[in-house]
Parts: C-alpha cells; sequence; structure tokens
C-alpha cells in the first residue's frame, strides 16, 4: 500500500473520530504538508468547512464559530510557523473554554534537526494553551488506522470538555497521489457523558436558606456565565424569589427581553452615584461569570466587603480579582440557579431594598438614554447599533470589542430595544486582537440572519485580516467602529494627565484610511459623521447579506466630555 494511501485512510479516521465526537466545524488554512488532513475534511458532508488563508484570523474565526455553536470546531495548518500564529485565538479559547480542536501537520522525524524547511519541535508548542495534547507519529501501515480515530474521539472529547486540544500529526511524502484517495470514514456519534454539575439536593438547600437570610444581597451577572438555554428566565427568577436586584452586563445573556424593572443595566451609573453607594452596601452577593468589567463597580464591592460572597463558575475558575468570594461553587450556573429558585418561597412583597434598586435604575436609564440621543459619540453609536440589530427578523450576534466599546455597549444600549440576539465579548483575556475574525466566525454560524460587531478603530487596525476574511467568506456582517482617533479609553484613565499620553497610549493613526482599507479587502464601507448618517448607513447595512463597514468619526475631547456629563446627569438623579 502506497504511503499517499496509509496518509490519506489516517487522516480519514482521524476526522471520522473527531466528528463522532461532536465536531461541528473546520477551518482550513492551505499548506503542503496538512494536505491529507484538508482532504480528509473537504470530504465529509457533515461538516461546515471554512478556507482562510490568514492563521491568525482562522483562528479567531475558529473561536467564533465554536462559541455560537457550542460544539468543538477544528483548525487544520501546515508544519512550521504557521501554527504560533494561532497562538492568540487559543489563549482566549483556553481562557474561555471555547471548545477547538487544532490539527498541526508536522514533518516526519527523520527530518527533524537536519535542517529540513518548515520543520521545528511542535511537540507541546501550545504549551500551557493546550489542555490536551498527543503527537502522532507517520503513517507507515503498522499501526491501526483505528487509533487515530481515537485520538479524535479523544480530542474531541477534550474540547468539549472546555480544553484546547492540540494533535501534532507527522504525514510522509507523497502527501496524495490518485491512488491514496479513500471514503471518509463514518463512525457512530460518541456517548457523551457529562459530570453531574448539580451538587447535592442538602447542600443546594442549605445555600438557598443562607443566601435568603440576607435581605440586602445582589446577584451580579457577567460574560460567560453560562450559555444554557433559559439562563436570563432563571437568574431574574432566583432574583425576585430572593428580593435581590439583579445586575446583568450586556454581554451577559439575562438582559434579552425583560419586562422593566426585571435587571439592573445602569450598574456603572448606580456605583459612580456616591449617596446611592453609601445608603445600599450589599451584605451577600451571588457572582455568575466574570467580575464586573467596571472600576467603580468593583470599587464599590470591595469597600462592602460582604459577608456572603459566592461565584458559581460551570469550570470551577475562580473570577474574584478583588478577593471578595467567600466559597467558590463548581456548578452549571443554570442547573444551580434553578435549584436555588425551586427551594426558595414566592416572596410576599418586593422587598424595599430591591425596589431602591428598580427606582434608580429608572433614573438612572432615563439619563443615560437621553445622553445617548444626542450629537454623534460612542454613547449614540451603541445605542443606534443595538436598535438597528434589534429591529432586523432574526438577530444573529453583536461581538464587542474589550475595551471602551463594551463599556460603551454597556452603559448605553437602551434596556428597551427588545434584545432579539445574543451580545458576546472576549473578556478571557481581554485583548482587543481578533475583534472582527470572532464576529465573523458567529456571523456565519448564524447565517442568514444578520449579525454585527461594535469596535474602536485600533482594535479595527489589529484585525485587517479580519475584514479580508469576512468579505471572502461573505459572512453577514456589519462591522461598526468608533473612530475617535486612536485608545479613547486612556482618556478616562489617570495616565490622560501625563504630556507622554497621546504617543505613548492613544497611539492616534491619522494615516490609516480605514474605508478605503475594507474597500480594497472588498469590504463595503461608508463613512459616517452625524447621527441621522449612522441611521442612515445602519437601516442599509443590517439587512443586506455580505460583509459592510461604518465608520462613525467622532470627535475624542467632545466624547469624553458627554461621558463625564452622561455619569453626572445620572448620578445626580439616582439618590
Amino acid at each position: 500500500m502506497s504511503t499517499a494511501r496509509h496518509n490519506a485512510e489516517a487522516a480519514a479516521a482521524l476526522l471520522g473520530g473527531l466528528c463522532a465526537g461532536g465536531l461541528r466545524a473546520v477551518v482550513v488554512c492551505p499548506g503542503s504538508r496538512s494536505t491529507p488532513l484538508a482532504l480528509a475534511a473537504s470530504a465529509r458532508r457533515d461538516l461546515a468547512l471554512y478556507v482562510v488563508v490568514d492563521e491568525r484570523a482562522a483562528g479567531f474565526l475558529a473561536l467564533g464559530l465554536a462559541r455560537a455553536l457550542a460544539a468543538p470546531v477544528a483548525l487544520i495548518c501546515t508544519s512550521g510557523s504557521a501554527p504560533l500564529h494561532f497562538a492568540p485565538a487559543l489563549a482566549e479559547a483556553a481562557a474561555t473554554h471555547a471548545g477547538l480542536v487544532v490539527l498541526t501537520a508536522d514533518r516526519p522525524v527523520e527530518l527533524h534537526g537536519v535542517g529540513a524547511p518548515q520543520t521545528l519541535d511542535q511537540r507541546r508548542i501550545f504549551g500551557a494553551l493546550a489542555g490536551h495534547a498527543r503527537d502522532l507519529a507517520a503513517p507507515d501501515g503498522k499501526a491501526p488506522a483505528r487509533s487515530w480515530a481515537l485520538a479524535g474521539l479523544d480530542a474531541a472529547a477534550a474540547a468539549r470538555a472546555g480544553q484546547v486540544a492540540h494533535l501534532n500529526l507527522a504525514f510522509r511524502e507523497p502527501l496524495w497521489a490518485p491512488d491514496g484517495d479513500v471514503a471518509p470514514l463514518i463512525l457512530p456519534a460518541a456517548v457523551c457523558t457529562e459530570a453531574p454539575r448539580l451538587p447535592a439536593a442538602d447542600a443546594v438547600a442549605d445555600l438557598a436558606s443562607r443566601l435568603a437570610a440576607q435581605t440586602n444581597g445582589l446577584i451580579h451577572v457577567g460574560p460567560h456565565a453560562s450559555g444554557a438555554p433559559g439562563f436570563g428566565a432563571a437568574v431574574r427568577r432566583l432574583g425576585a424569589r430572593l428580593g435581590w436586584p439583579v445586575l446583568a452586563e450586556a454581554a451577559s445573556g439575562v438582559r434579552a427581553g425583560v419586562e422593566p424593572d426585571a435587571v439592573i443595566t445602569a450598574g456603572e451609573a448606580l456605583a459612580r452615584a456616591p449617596r446611592f453607594v453609601d445608603a445600599h452596601r450589599p451584605t451577600a452577593i451571588l457572582r455568575l461569570g466574570r467580575a464586573p468589567h467596571s472600576r467603580a463597580l468593583n470599587g464599590w464591592l470591595a469597600a462592602a466587603r460582604p459577608a456572603l460572597a459566592v461565584g458559581v463558575d460551570r469550570w470551577g475558575d475562580r473570577h474574584d480579582p478583588e478577593g471578595l468570594l467567600t466559597e467558590l461553587w463548581h456548578a452549571e450556573p443554570t442547573a444551580l440557579v434553578d435549584a436555588l429558585a425551586e427551594a426558595l418561597p414566592e416572596p410576599a412583597a418586593v422587598a424595599t431594598w430591591r425596589s431602591d434598586f428598580a427606582a434608580a435604575e429608572r433614573r438612572a436609564r432615563e439619563r443615560l438614554n437621553t445622553a445617548a440621543a444626542e450629537g454623534l459619540w460612542a454613547g449614540t453609536v451603541s445605542a443606534a447599533l443595538v436598535r438597528g440589530l434589534a429591529s432586523c427578523q432574526g438577530g444573529g450576534a453583536l461581538q464587542v470589542a474589550s475595551s471602551m466599546a463594551h463599556r460603551d455597549l454597556d452603559a448605553f444600549m437602551p434596556a428597551e430595544a427588545g434584545q432579539r440576539f445574543e451580545v458576546t465579548v472576549s473578556r478571557g483575556l481581554n485583548g482587543i486582537d481578533g475583534t472582527v475574525a470572532t464576529a465573523v466566525g458567529q456571523a456565519l454560524a448564524r447565517a442568514p440572519a444578520p449579525s454585527a460587531v461594535l469596535l474602536g478603530d485600533l482594535a479595527c487596525q489589529h484585525d485587517l485580516g479580519g475584514l479580508a476574511v469576512a468579505a471572502d467568506l461573505a459572512a453577514p456582517l456589519t462591522a461598526v467602529v468608533v473612530h475617535n482617533g486612536g485608545g479613547g479609553i486612556f482618556d478616562h484613565l489617570a495616565i490622560a494627565a501625563h504630556p507622554e499620553h497621546a504617543r505613548l497610549f492613544r497611539t492616534p493613526q491619522p494615516q490609516v484610511d480605514l474605508a478605503a482599507v475594507a474597500r480594497g479587502l472588498g469590504v463595503r464601507a461608508v463613512e459616517v459623521h452625524d447621527a441621522d448618517g449612522l441611521e442612515r448607513a445602519l437601516a442599509e447595512a443590517l439587512p443586506r447579506p455580505g460583509a459592510d463597514l461604518i465608520v462613525a468619526h467622532i470627535d475624542a475631547a467632545d466624547d469624553a466630555a458627554r461621558h463625564r456629563a452622561a455619569w453626572a446627569a445620572a448620578a445626580e438623579v439616582i439618590w
């Protein structure tokens, strides 16, 4: 049997094992040494396949797909330096437990250490980023192809368990020949058993009793809390039964389709109101998902030092940079929240504590909405994009950059927008890289529903490869860029007073014409300079297929002043 056929059989077995383990999509980066893998993936009709030239963009595309599909996604690349470009996306995937399987093609053992091109030691190349890693020798017909199928099955299981899985796979030449083609190996779907994620009933009852004993508690829900259906409704129900307010961030999954006063969306504004903070120090906290992004909110909770602070995380990760948590529960959040609510009686009346937060929310939201309706600044852009996407039938997802864009969306997205789409943010490492490509992956998974991404000019420039992928794959994605001449978040930090602030931190890029670059990459692009122009651009771009870029030019000084005015106006009426 030829070497080419050994390669094809092993690759087919590997893909068969991966698909049996739940693999849903594969992103292929073209290269020679990975030929058997690319052909085996292409032969499968049960896989969505995307071809992306840029490995860095491909990694983030796979991340977005994995999040949207809630299933393992594979990356395929050739040998040498190619795998290294996956690292930024794998770091975010590992931090947020997005199931990626990386298949790196390699030279056989006899070509290592002798100066062969495109050859380096790829074993454990991703270090701690890959929770599951294996190195498979080149197929030679001696080891059964079944061993590659089992390797794929194990890698898929690791990805389903929230790990990045890495398989380094050697192949000898010839990598392909006409007599080497084989049929795809179709294996029965593996029985996927999941570990119990709900603690014992007596432990749940005890926790419910201890939470109920604290009348002045609050529930905070951050990003990456739970992807299970019904999570938002379960959290709101628990808040009502405890008589606690629910502070839900934009990317929490709890704000969607809620009635007035069901959640607190203006947590940042409340935390910036000194009189309200002084009068409302929580004695208990239930934290679901990541810690608050807001420094003001973190400061409020840290100063309160509640006697009972419970963190809940599906993976058992501790999200507690301020050292508040008194206990950490490793449990599936939706199941635990449901069980806690069941263990509690219906409240006899709305608690004063909860009604105080609801009244403050209404006053703050009114002022923030008013601020976001005037002029063209970051608040206006966030509010307009949310309204536009909510008005589309069957909206997909809104990915938001981790820096100032996330904070603005959280503060200024209108609570009454009837959010019919998912808000996502890469808060595992809070990086700005890969924002567009991640959004492309989510948009493709939800196509033909329209999706969007909100980001700043530097984040967009940092991921021009993502724009190229959006155009190439005709993703139904509208990218909205808040162009304020650099890193606007630094205008809100103490370093803004330093004389080197602009050069070292804001890093303006006046020579970069983002709209022209986007058009050169095949993306429709328009620039807007006022609120009416933004509304028109969104109305045109969001419903139509393909990729669009809207560059909203705002004045940095005016933007910073409007932020300060909005917070001051809200604080004035909150308490």
